[in-house]
């Protein structure tokens, strides 16, 4: 016997179908064809167990797995990129000192603008 999967079909037992036969069809052979669908889903089922229970629960335990590790990931390249923007901010203002300073005319205007350019680059904070 052909084991049958799945739903019925709406047209099952309709007449002229296949499953008219002999007896010429009618609520009987419905309510055979109805029957044994029926049974195959409660067989399904019966092998399934417990499974159908946890239907979705894949996708609850992939989300907070993928939150639980990717939220650290995010703030670790936050604060990297805050890092590395401060140490390219360093590199930049210490290269604008050191041009300002070597092009002044002698020490004390090159002290002089170099001081007024630390100003301007690293303003007091407090």
């Amino acid at each position: 016997m052909i084991r049958r999967v799945g739903r019925p079909p709406a047209h099952a037992g309709a007449a002229g179908g296949a499953e008219q036969g002999a007896t010429g069809g009618g609520p009987g052979v419905r309510e055979a064809v109805r029957g044994e669908w029926e049974v195959g889903r409660r067989a399904r089922e019966a092998q399934q167990g417990p499974r159908e229970v946890e239907r979705g629960a894949a996708v609850v335990e992939l989300l907070v797995v993928f939150l639980t590790l990717l939220l650290p990931l995010v703030y670790v390249m936050v604060v990297m990129a805050d890092v590395q923007r401060a140490l390219l901010a360093t590199s930049s203002a210490a290269r604008e000192v050191g041009r300002v300073y070597v092009t002044g005319s002698d020490g004390a205007d090159a002290e002089r603008r170099a001081g007024w350019r630390i100003g301007r680059c690293w303003p007091p904070t407090g």
